[in-house]
């Protein structure tokens, strides 16, 4: 005989018992067992926007594209937007296939509001991110300006510099000729 388990009950919620009153149990419920969780689980797993594995599982995957695509993406200085834009996209495509799935086998009505609410502004922010990486055509121009007017930039800087030498070598040529003979600037 299983060995008795004494348990508190919550008053109106367990039994109804008034609150106080112990009860006793006799064991596990109808004999349920289920098994124990094992690494790697994933059978209580929806679509896996919320689980860290699934997205850095989907994140690898979306990485190596993405390098193939723009090999930019790879410089240090953009780690933080590329890390972003990893786990944006690994959840908008994690959710975008289990609609498709669950379009497929029960129909567009079993699919819940609040998931399309969610892949939606899961692609919302994956796009404004590729923007920002210039993964599409109007963050591609905005890079390019950017570039453009960078190397303009440094080439007027540059232009300006050597202008700036050239002043200062004629002044100082100009100040020689201008000394009479035999006197020399010291400063």
């Amino acid at each position: 005989m299983a060995k008795e388990q004494v348990k508190e009950p919550r008053a109106g919620v367990d039994s109804p018992q008034p609150a106080g009153e112990t009860q006793v149990s006799k064991g596990a419920a109808r004999g349920y067992s289920w098994p124990t969780a094992t690494e790697g689980n994933v059978i209580a797993l929806k679509h896996g926007a919320r689980s860290e594995r699934a997205i850095a599982v989907m994140a690898a995957e979306v990485h190596e594209t993405l390098l193939e695509i723009a090999p930019w993406c790879d410089k240090p200085h953009y780690l933080p937007t590329v890390n972003r834009y990893l786990q944006a996209t690994a959840r908008e495509q994690l959710m975008h296939n289990y609609v498709i799935k669950v379009e497929a086998e029960k129909g567009i009505a079993a699919v819940p509001s609040r998931l399309h609410e969610q892949l939606t502004a899961a692609t919302n922010l994956a796009h404004k991110i590729a923007t920002e990486l210039g993964l599409n055509p109007l963050g591609e121009r905005r890079l390019r300006a950017t570039a453009a007017n960078a190397a303009v930039s440094e080439i007027t800087l540059a232009d300006l510099m050597q202008r700036g030498e050239e002043a200062i070598a004629s002044r100082e040529e100009n100040t020689q000729a201008a000394l009479p003979q035999g006197t020399e600037d010291n400063s």
